[in-house]
């Protein structure tokens, strides 16, 4: 609007413009145009190319007191853990990493093992009530034999007899999503 109303008055030279759109940007912020303060003020907000000074806002009035930004974003933040990128994923590993004691084959092996726990964490496996997480049959409680009995793992259930396949095929999926991420043994 500001621009609009300057340009359609007549063609302004460039300082013209930075000299009156400041003196306009005064006036809305409650400054007059006759204070000699406002014309000083004019001349410091904007430097010779019309671009806003450092430390200056655009905003003569400013944020309104008390108000906050919308989502602070804090690196490898747990509480926003389903959102986070492969930058995030990459802090947690350096973290777990320098936070270790041993060598370096040790630290490693650390750090992935504590992003392969939070990244089954945050990814549960599917199930559908009353079947196999593996196999997807139904779970028998009363006529199941010891391989058929149900047994619960990272929060599914299964047949007992699935269960190395299902941990097996969990292990897979959770470093093929780490790996994804860029994230593995000894990326660091």
């Amino acid at each position: 609007m500001l621009k609009t109303e300057l340009a359609n008055k007549t063609h302004l030279s460039p300082a013209l413009y930075r000299e009156q759109a400041a003196a306009r940007i005064l006036e809305i912020s409650g400054h007059s145009k006759m204070e000699p303060d406002a014309q000083a003020t004019t001349l410091e907000i904007r430097d010779h190319r019309g671009h806003w000074r450092r430390g200056v806002s655009g905003n003569p009035r400013g944020r309104p007191r008390g108000s906050k930004n919308r989502c602070p974003r804090r690196r490898a933040d747990r509480g926003r853990a389903a959102e986070w990128t492969r930058h995030d994923w990459a802090v947690v590993y350096r973290h777990a990493f320098h936070e270790t004691d041993g060598d370096a084959g040790q630290k490693h092996a650390a750090a992935f093992s504590e992003c392969m726990a939070l990244w089954l964490l945050l990814n549960p496996p599917a199930q559908r009530a009353g079947l196999c997480a593996q196999c997807a049959k139904p779970l028998d409680v009363p006529l199941s034999s010891v391989s058929g009995a149900p047994v619960q793992a990272d929060g599914a259930w299964l047949h007992w007899a699935c269960l190395p396949w299902f941990l097996r095929a969990r292990w897979d999926a959770a470093r093929a999503g780490l790996q994804r991420l860029g994230i593995g043994v000894g990326s660091i």
